[in-house]
């Protein structure tokens, strides 16, 4: 009995051992992967993130590696992952003086970099969302922004 027992425990630390080299495999894989992306978005007009599969027992890691991803799209996009969702917005002038609260810009009157930062939100939901199981999107198919989704997995794991 003595003997299975060592041999169950040696099996342990090559499991364990195993693992360890898997997820040193997947960061190392990881890095490549956004070295060679972030090489390659520059010319492309709409690079998209490539936020690794989620991992609810290690989601602390998962975020910052989907925070990496996102940046690496658009210096931007963190804003819009943290702040919430851009809103173009104009301060209103009566005589050349700021006159009452800002309003929501026309679309008609978005700047192509309004557009750009407004369509980021978009973007960061759906990298978001195809890095999600079924059951784990369940728990954010009714968020509207990107930031709501982000909030939403940080206080359910």
């Amino acid at each position: 009995m003595n003997s299975s027992y060592s041999y169950l425990l040696s099996l342990f630390d090559k499991l364990i051992d195993l693992r360890s080299f898997q997820l040193v495999s997947e960061q190392v894989s990881f890095i490549k992967q956004m070295a060679s992306s972030s090489s390659s978005s520059n010319s492309s007009n709409h690079p998209s993130a490539k936020i690794p599969p989620f991992d609810e027992t290690n989601f602390a890691m998962w975020k910052i590696k989907a925070l990496y991803a996102l940046e690496s799209v658009d210096e931007d996009m963190l804003d819009i992952v943290e702040k919430g969702p851009y809103v173009p917005m104009y301060q209103p002038l009566k005589n050349n003086v700021p006159d009452g609260t800002m309003k929501k810009t026309p679309k008609e009157n978005w700047t192509a970099d309004d557009k750009r930062k407004h369509g980021l939100d978009v973007r960061a939901r759906a990298a978001i969302s195809y890095s999600l199981p079924y059951n784990i999107f369940g728990l954010v198919q009714n968020c509207i922004s990107a930031k709501e989704m982000m909030d939403t997995l940080t206080v359910s794991f």
